[in-house]
This record gives structure tokens, sequence and C-alpha cells, in this order.
């Protein structure tokens, strides 16, 4: 393997393992592990505010979507693209549908009404307010895809990329800005983050990264995380409200994951099944990322139900959550894959025939 290669090469080499990572960071983050059966106090409280931070799974997720996203748009056509794209994420999204109206009926939840299911699959639900609608994260990520094309066309066709990344940012930072003290400025203000990993993909691949670009990227995630820290320690109450939680993440996410990838290859022969084992969490983030969220909401019912569970308590039930939420993820994965090539396999038939 090559000792130096371009920010693009590295990113999309590891990109899987990467994904994977984020979403087992985003299925801790959201659970409620505690950590007082760490008897040394120092680690025990740095493990509990490490945790805290998990939510940048998101934003890894973010620049690394954007990134596929300009590859997607450099290869295909607007039409081509939107079909790429809605057939990757809807039976995921419709097949998540059918599940939760399943659970629901299992724990004698208030029925879907036609509206709210109609609201959940034409991905407007949310923005209409609409209660059960599922993770925030699909509608924010459906709509930026729509303003992609848009993004990528703006990028591509102008005479200094570096300068209009640097405008759509200040844009994208000014609309978020809208959204202070609102619960959607949490996928707002990930939008520089989304236009920074397509900028990356734009104008990083013929960089080689040397010795100084990695003192540059140490930099960046230095200087992000005392930006953080900052805002963490003297800010804490404005943190969620005015999207100090997020906004450092647009230097921290990008370099983070250069120097993650830096990691990951040095180790990847000697950890190549772990390797391996979050490439798979990866392809199948999305799937864990709703199993995870449904687990959690319905956890009382789960441990309630079924007597087997009863005996675990605390972390333990909890570590269980996460464990099945991984697993179930992964098998919704399979079962969406392997209903799209049985769909594709029959499609084909039908037009030979």
């Amino acid at each position: 393997m090559k000792t130096n290669q371009s920010p693009y090469a590295l990113l999309s080499r590891y990109r899987s393992v990467l994904m994977g990572i984020a979403i087992l960071l985003i299925v801790w983050y959201h659970s409620a592990f505690q950590f007082d059966f760490v008897a040394f106090y120092p680690l025990r409280i740095s493990l509990a505010f490490f945790k805290q931070f998990g939510y940048c799974g998101v934003d890894i997720f973010m620049f690394l979507s954007g990134m596929g996203i300009w590859s997607s748009l450099e290869n295909n056509s607007i039409s081509q693209f939107a079909g790429n794209r809605f057939r990757k994420i809807l039976p995921i999204w419709w097949g998540y549908l059918l599940i939760r109206i399943a659970a629901g009926v299992l724990v004698c939840d208030p029925p879907y009404t036609f509206l709210e299911i109609l609201g959940f699959s034409t991905f407007t639900g949310f923005w209409l307010d609409m209660a059960g609608q599922g993770n925030w994260f699909v509608y924010v990520i459906v709509l930026f895809y729509l303003l992609s094309p848009t993004l990528h066309s703006i990028l591509k066709n102008s005479r200094s990329k570096t300068g209009m990344f640097l405008l759509l940012l200040g844009i994208s930072f000014l609309i978020s800005l809208s959204f202070v003290y609102r619960f959607e400025l949490a996928g707002y203000s990930r939008l520089p983050i989304y236009i920074n990993g397509m900028y990356t993909a734009a104008v990083m691949k013929e960089v080689t990264m040397k010795k100084k670009h990695w003192l540059i990227t140490a930099g960046f995630f230095v200087t992000g995380t005392v930006i953080l820290l900052l805002c963490y320690c003297y800010f804490r109450s404005y943190l969620f409200d005015l999207g100090l939680w997020w906004y450092p993440f647009i230097l921290i996410t990008p370099s983070m994951l250069l120097l993650l990838c830096a990691i990951l290859r040095v180790l990847e022969k000697p950890l190549k099944f772990l390797y391996l084992l979050f490439g798979k969490c990866g392809q199948a983030s999305l799937e864990i990322l709703l199993i995870s969220d449904l687990l959690y909401q319905n956890s009382r019912h789960i441990f309630s139900e079924f007597s087997f569970l009863k005996p675990l308590s605390g972390n333990l039930q909890i570590l269980f959550l996460m464990l099945a939420a991984v697993l179930l993820g992964l098998f919704f994965h399979l079962l969406i894959e392997l209903l799209k090539k049985t769909v594709s396999r029959h499609l084909l038939r039908l037009g030979k025939s």
C-alpha cells in the first residue's frame, strides 16, 4: 500500500469502516450506559465525558455522505443520481415503517393514521410535525440529497472551488442560524460539514498527503477540539440551542477521520477481522440506526414482556439492547438486500419475456 495517498483515497478506502465506527458511536451515545462500575475515578469521568460526544457519528455520516454524493453526481445524470438514492433509501424506510406499525400493534400503541403513514412514507411528516415519524436524520439527509445537484453544479463550475466552498459554508451557516432555539437546528447545522465532504471529493483527489499536510490536519483537529471544549466549559447552557455542540465538528470531523485513517492503515493487517465487522456495520448503518431507535423507545415493554430478560438489569439491559440493535440491524440490511435482488431478478425476467 502507498505510504502517501490523497485524502480522498484514504477516506474512500476506509469509508465503510469509518461509517461502522460512526454508527456504533451513535448507538452508544443514545444508550443510558453508565460507568459506575469503573473503580478508577479519573477513568470513569473520562469515559462519561467522552460518551457525551458520541453524536459526532452523525457528523461523520454527513461528511462521508457529502463525499459519496459528489462522486455519484460526477458519474451519473441527475435522474440517475436521484434513482440510485431513492432505490437505496426507500426500501429501508418503507420496511422500517412496516416494522414500526407491527411494533405498535404489539405494544398496543395508538395506530398510525392514514395521514401519518403518508407523511412517513413521503418524508414530509417530520416537517409537518406529525407524530411517530421516525428518526430526524433521515429527513435531513433526504433534504441534503435534494440540494446536492445544485451544490454540485455551483462548486464544479466556479472559478475558485475554495472560494465558492467558503461562500457556501457562510451561507449554510447563516441559514442554520435561523433555526436557533429550535430542534431542527440539529439537522441544519450539519449542512456545512456535508458541503465540506463534497468539497473534499472535488479538490482532494490530486493532493498527496505529506508531512506538512499531516501537520495541518493535526492543527485543524486540535483547533476544533479546543473550540468545542471552550464551548462546553463556558457556554454549556447554549450548546444545543445555538448549535455549539456541532459547529466545531466542521473542523474536527475531516481532520479526525484522516488521522483515524492513518491509524487504520497501520493496523489493517492485525485487525483484519475487526475491520470486516466495522465494515459490515457501516454498510448497514441506516438500518442499525433505525432499529436502535425502535428498541430504545420500547425498552420497558421488551424487558417486561420477555421473561428470560428479566434477570438483566442496569448496564446489562443496555448492553443487550445495543447488541440486539446491531444484530437486528444487520439482519434487516441482509433482508432488504435479498428482497431487492429478488425483485431485480423478476423484473429482468419480465423484461426478457
